[in-house]
């Protein structure tokens, strides 16, 4: 079984001061715990850059140049979607399964990818979302039936507009992991400054 992962790496920060894919945590970038956690799991990894990829790219290609993609989405203050989109076309069809996952999600655990990517081996749904306490988070995986879906999405809504549309084929995982749901938004927002 194929898959295709895709990071989104080029939003423009617009809740934060700065760029929150560039905060250091323990001589770290967040886009690179993110992209860490995925590593070493048979995936095909494509990150997603736009703005500010002048900053971006020189950390992430420096450090993982053997193990991602860097796709270029120049349409990236249109929102989300074009990411989504810019990832899949450059991937292109030969994935069993799509993984989706914002590029400011560092909390997520590396046994929670794990579980996920087993689920997916084992079971095949159609579409796997993780649910923490009710809440569903990242990464999120589809088919490539729905890959014509991710076509017609446009904004910020996401992989959410496919979900949506397709509710009866969802797969909830129960995932005891709260970092599916914390991003850095959340983080900083509730963090004591």
């Amino acid at each position: 079984m194929k898959i295709a992962m895709i990071i989104t790496a080029a939003g423009m920060s617009t809740r934060q001061i700065e760029n929150k894919l560039l905060i250091r945590s323990c001589n770290e970038t967040i886009i690179e715990k993110t992209i860490n956690k995925f590593l070493n799991n048979n995936l095909e990894i494509f990150v997603i850059v736009g703005y500010q990829k002048e900053l971006i790219v020189p950390i992430i290609a420096n450090r993982f140049r053997n193990d991602i993609q860097i796709i270029d989405n120049k349409d990236y203050d249109s929102g989300i979607a074009s990411s989504l989109k810019a990832g899949i076309s450059v991937a292109g069809g030969n994935y069993d399964y799509y993984g989706f996952c914002n590029g400011d999600k560092p909390f997520i655990k590396v046994k929670t990818i794990k579980s996920m990517l087993k689920y997916l081996w084992k079971n095949k749904p159609l579409i796997l979302v993780p649910k923490y306490q009710e809440l569903s988070g990242h990464p999120t995986f589809f088919s490539k039936d729905f890959i014509k879906d991710f076509n017609l999405i446009s904004g910020d809504t996401g992989g959410r507009e496919v979900i949506n549309k397709y509710l009866s084929e969802v797969t909830c995982l129960p995932i005891n992991d709260e970092g599916i749901i914390l991003d850095m938004d959340k983080y900083l927002d509730n963090k004591d400054v």
